[in-house]
């Protein structure tokens, strides 16, 4: 029992020694070595959460889940700065495979965990949470999710405007979506997201065959300084609210 209770242990730091020095490859083998024996249940369930990580570094989202699946049974009777973490693992899985559903709970989790946790990752799991609500189609939940963001000025505020106004167009609240999209250009200017705002503000007008501002708002992107990814796009649809406008 002792040798094996060693193995077990000596597998693990070997492993965890590897991963540091990201031989992922590596280090799965000494993990995988060390699963056979369940001597000591912490190093068991800690073995269990690098195999997640292990794969997730290697993008395989869909086998990493049942890893960390495995630790979250068992933790109640484990140090809370590992189950934040392989919380955190289980809502990335979820949410890289697109399985927002499931990936709610977990962010939900980690949501209410602020104080225990550093805050650019709890600002980026709270980001993740408002995502997986608006795939979900839980609307005000997207929004007061985004907002609480915005509130503690967390990184991105431009990505939080931008998919609050998505979530606003998405519930048909037209003029607030383009308020917010409007907000998204005023005061991030240099944004990336800049050019997609000037172009969903445009769209709404487009959709509710306002076309004579949605010209005006397709040339103010398509006159920007920087082209982007959308001009081609705002010209196509520029010229059907033309020929609308015959």
């Amino acid at each position: 029992g002792n040798t094996a209770r060693t193995y077990q242990l000596v597998t693990f730091y070997l492993g965890v020694e590897l991963f540091n020095q990201n031989k992922i490859e590596e280090s799965m083998d000494y993990f995988q070595k060390s699963l056979d024996f369940e001597f000591d249940k912490e190093t068991y369930y800690m073995t269990n959460f690098y195999m997640g990580e292990c794969l997730m570094a290697q993008e395989s989202y869909e086998e990493a889940i049942p890893f960390y699946v495995k630790v979250g049974k068992y933790s109640p009777r484990l140090k809370t700065d590992l189950v934040l973490a392989n919380q955190l693992g289980l809502a990335y899985a979820y949410f890289n495979t697109q399985d927002y559903a499931k990936a709610l709970a977990p962010l939900k989790e980690l949501y209410q965990q602020e104080n225990n946790m550093q805050k650019e990752v709890w600002c980026d799991a709270t980001a993740r949470l408002g995502d997986a609500y608006f795939a979900t189609k839980s609307f005000a939940n997207a929004q007061s999710t985004y907002q609480k963001n915005l509130d503690k000025g967390c990184l991105y505020p431009d990505y939080m405007l931008m998919q609050k106004g998505r979530v606003s167009a998405s519930m048909n609240k037209s003029e607030e979506a383009k308020s917010t999209f409007m907000s998204v250009i005023q005061r991030f200017p240099q944004s990336a997201y800049a050019p997609d705002a000037w172009y969903n503000m445009a769209l709404i007008d487009f959709e509710n065959t306002k076309y004579a501002a949605s010209i005006e708002t397709f040339t103010k992107l398509i006159d920007q300084p920087v082209a982007s990814s959308f001009v081609p796009l705002a010209l196509q649809k520029r010229a059907i609210a033309y020929n609308n406008l015959k």
